[in-house]
């Protein structure tokens, strides 16, 4: 059990780090409330975020550059993560070899979730090369705002232990 639950939480880590979805499907080119990639989706929120920040001209295309090239990185994560969840769930908990194919995606989930950090790191740190000191600290306050937001909303829907 203790195996099943590291998968469940290394694979919500490199979805949730990802995208902010399931992957319960395809991940749609776009999609309302800031899911998925494309203008709606999250690369927009992204982008209208930059956009913030009163970037110059040449920022805003070092940002463009930034987000295309990312985007392909973070689709590969999706499908990556999506491949392990079915062939997780391909699996019956009666199948003989149970155990080992959820060993086998527990490690795919583990280092699924640890190159999504590392594409993040670099995301990140990309973004701050392009930025001023002003604009750094004023994405920083931004970030801080919505993770305050985000915690705020968590603690109001606690499921009930």
């Amino acid at each position: 059990m203790d195996r099943f639950r590291c998968f469940i939480a290394a694979f919500i880590a490199a979805s949730g780090l990802w995208t902010g979805q399931s992957f319960a499907g395809e991940i749609p080119a776009s999609a309302p409330n800031g899911y998925g990639l494309g203008p709606d989706g999250a690369e927009g929120k992204w982008l209208a975020r930059m956009e913030e920040l009163q970037l110059t001209p040449e920022q805003r295309q070092a940002m463009q550059e930034i987000a295309d090239h990312y985007r392909a990185l973070g689709t590969e994560a999706a499908q990556r993560a999506s491949g392990i969840r079915e062939q997780f769930l391909a699996v019956s908990p009666d199948d003989p070899g149970y155990e080992n194919a959820t060993a086998k995606a527990s490690e795919a989930a583990s280092l699924l979730a640890a190159d999504t950090v590392r594409l993040l790191s670099a995301l990140r740190a990309e973004v701050h090369a392009v930025l001023s000191d002003e604009q750094r600290q004023q994405l920083k306050e931004r970030m801080t705002e919505e993770r305050a937001r985000w915690d705020e909303w968590r603690n109001r829907h606690k499921s009930p232990q």
